[in-house]
């Protein structure tokens, strides 16, 4: 068993949503007031961002007051690491694509300022996902059934 936050699970595998997990366009003041603030989603195209590996987001929709625009993202980098792909957003490495939940901390503090936060990006689907029903034991079945009742439970 195994939790994969994706907006296309395997079609091999036994899926559960549990979530939604939105993520917010961030950078670092340092970088912005280098390369200046984003206005409009047509201005991501003239900056640098550090892209998951985990996921492709090289194209993105961003929805706002004046409606939804497609941004092709230009990566300086790739990673699979969230925390190092954190770090070098930090040090002013160019914008990155978080999670909410990772971004929240780094915006209350000021380490980190949202970028276009008028618009939404994307929220991709949390799932429990398993191989097969058969074997799945009763530990797992009630792990699944809780974490499904706790993200109900935190959303709602």
């Amino acid at each position: 068993m195994g939790i994969r936050a994706t907006s296309e699970p395997s079609p091999s595998l036994i899926v559960r949503p549990l979530c939604k997990m939105p993520f917010v366009l961030v950078g670092a003041r340092a970088y912005l007031d280098r390369a200046g603030d984003p206005r409009h989603p047509d201005d991501i195209a003239d900056h640098r961002l550090v892209l998951p590996t985990y996921t492709n987001i090289e194209t993105v929709t961003l929805t706002g007051p004046d409606g939804a625009f497609t941004v092709k993202n230009r990566a300086v980098l790739k990673t699979n690491d969230t925390s190092m792909a954190l770090q070098l957003v930090r040090a002013g490495m160019g914008l990155a694509y978080f999670p909410e939940w990772i971004a929240e901390p780094e915006l209350a503090t000021g380490v980190l300022v949202r970028v276009l936060p008028a618009y939404t990006t994307f929220a991709p689907s949390v799932y429990a996902v398993y191989t097969s029903r058969k074997y799945m034991t009763t530990k797992v079945r009630t792990f699944i059934d809780f974490l499904s009742d706790s993200f109900n439970n935190t959303l709602s």
